[in-house]
């Protein structure tokens, strides 16, 4: 006796036509209270593979507006999720840096597990720094999983103050109506 794929995966929908709102996604994600990978959210969905670019444009529309990251591995997860810190953000060089972490009283409470966290930084890659500047005030959403260095790891989700309105750069060279800078 052949099983039927609604047996299989219990939690899948029906195809629908259509994809879901924005609204609905976040809603999904959030009854799945996990880090899904693509072919699991079409799955929960119950769109088929052909709806894959709609459906990640939809989840970079959310990441612009910083309500879902993408984690390593291409995971995806509503940012509540995750755990929240407020620090400074140094700049490196190469564009990625480290978040300081301040210590208020409500993250105390949040974070009794991981008082290290406060002893040390917690580093961005480049492709995480969101739109912060150096020493910028910004909130930052952990990784989860195990860190690859000594610090651990986040995204750069709002920046909250905005302390230096002019970045000093030294033009390179232009091409047309594009400024390059160091």
């Amino acid at each position: 006796m052949k099983h039927s794929k609604s047996l299989k995966h219990p939690d899948r929908k029906p195809h629908r036509l259509g994809l879901p709102t924005l609204p609905e996604l976040l809603e999904v994600m959030a009854e799945q209270a996990r880090p899904l990978r693509m072919d699991r959210l079409l799955m929960v969905l119950g769109l088929a593979r052909r709806d894959r670019h709609d459906l990640e444009s939809l989840l970079t529309t959310l990441r612009t507006r910083g309500q879902v990251l993408r984690l390593r591995g291409g995971s995806w997860i509503r940012s509540e999720q995750l755990q929240h810190i407020t620090g400074r953000f140094t700049a490196l060089r190469e564009g990625g840096g480290f978040v300081t972490p301040l210590k208020t009283d409500t993250e105390k409470k949040n974070w009794h597990r991981h008082t290290s966290l406060y002893q040390t930084d917690i580093y961005i890659s480049a492709w995480r720094t969101g739109e912060a500047w150096h020493q910028d005030l910004v909130r930052v959403a952990l990784s989860p999983g195990p860190t690859r260095g000594r610090s651990p790891e986040g995204h750069i989700v709002e920046v909250l103050e905005r302390t230096l309105r002019e970045v000093p750069a030294l033009a390179d060279r232009h091409t047309g109506r594009t400024l390059y800078c160091r």
